[in-house]
């Protein structure tokens, strides 16, 4: 834990424990934290692979082999009927989730060609994709155009 996390969980604790001496009702949980809420033990602590299938910490989530290059349409399709893992829920990621999988550092061994997302830039209609090989560098290509996919389910 860094400096600033110590700093902010000694303050938070210094500020629930006067709450709790002044006889304010203080909730020691987060929003998150009722009994509907799933189950977050399932997320890793670090990345680790299951053959082909990357555990994502940081997202608390899987991600697929990447596919050899298709369309947009193709990729949606490849994700949603992605059945041959003992994970299921898979789909395109946001361009949101696969910026933070690649500032993530992954230890992938394939980090070459764009991927696909499931973001569209409405005002062209072109779609989002990224490439791990440049975190945090994001380029549009039409629908048609081809692509690689990495597919992505949340683990919560």
């Amino acid at each position: 834990m860094n400096i600033q996390g110590k700093i902010l969980c000694f303050a938070t604790f210094f500020v629930l424990s006067a709450c709790k001496e002044e006889g304010f009702d203080v909730p020691m949980g987060t929003p998150d934290s009722n009994d509907n809420s799933p189950n977050i033990s399932n997320c890793p602590e670090e990345w680790s692979n299951l053959g082909e299938i990357w555990l994502d910490p940081n997202l608390c989530g899987a991600w697929s082999a990447k596919s050899t290059a298709m369309t947009w349409l193709e990729a949606e399709s490849f994700c949603a009927n992605l059945t041959d893992t003992d994970i299921s829920g898979w789909r395109l990621p946001t361009v949101d989730e696969l910026s933070s999988m690649a500032m993530g550092h992954p230890p992938l061994d394939d980090t070459l060609g764009d991927l696909w997302t499931s973001s569209e830039d409405s005002a062209s209609g072109l779609m989002w994709t990224t490439n791990l090989e440049q975190p945090g560098m994001e380029i549009l290509l039409d629908p048609s155009d081809l692509a690689h996919v990495r597919c992505f389910t949340s683990m919560r």
